[in-house]
């Protein structure tokens, strides 16, 4: 898949199971792109970055509940919060790190 991987292609298709999973391969996508130390610059980020933004007009187009979830949801805030599981390899791996982060008590 990696030889077959362009700068532009369909990160998720928001079919993985809960929204959250494409979220987080989406916001994983961004964090191993570039460091964005604020608000404004995720979000250029989001609009700059073609796999992003062809992934979000893809799933906004064929699955629009997930579309409207995701509009909301790959924000700077969930950004941050999944930051500190990530990897420099690929974006799967900082999923697979946040999905096992102990529970909290």
């Amino acid at each position: 898949m990696r030889s077959k991987q362009t700068d532009d292609f369909i990160i998720a298709s928001g079919d993985l199971g809960p929204p959250s999973l494409t979220r987080d391969l989406i916001l994983s996508t961004l964090i191993k792109a570039g460091d964005y130390s604020d608000e404004s610059q995720f979000n250029q980020a989001v609009q700059d970055n073609r796999s992003v933004s062809a992934t979000l007009s893809y799933i906004q187009e064929t699955n629009p509940t997930c579309g409207d979830y995701l509009d909301k949801e790959v924000n700077y805030q969930n950004y941050l919060a999944l930051k500190p599981f990530a990897t420099p390899s690929e974006p799967w791996e900082t999923v697979k790190n946040a999905l096992s982060r102990p529970k909290p008590v």
